[in-house]
């Protein structure tokens, strides 16, 4: 567990991260039970955003893997477009 939250935090400081992978990897990070205060800490991040962010996560994970792998693909999903 502790190597995976590891390389979620690597891919999270990645610049080419879609928005729907950086979703799904706060959504991996917080299910390992880490608070949103604490992930935001972590990665600089404001505190609402990674909840925001987490709720898209869980989101996209409802969808069948076709429709994320749609989704994940760059220029695809904006952030805007899920508020």
């Amino acid at each position: 567990q502790e190597a995976v939250a590891r390389q979620v935090e690597e891919n999270l400081n990645r610049q080419d991260m879609t928005p729907a992978q950086t979703a799904h990897a706060l959504w991996v990070t917080h299910g390992f039970g880490e608070s949103i205060s604490d992930i935001g800490r972590r990665l600089h991040r404001d505190k609402g955003y990674v909840s925001y962010m987490v709720r898209v996560g869980e989101a996209l994970d409802a969808l069948t893997a076709d429709e994320r792998a749609g989704l994940a693909r760059p220029g695809v999903l904006q952030v805007r477009q899920c508020q």
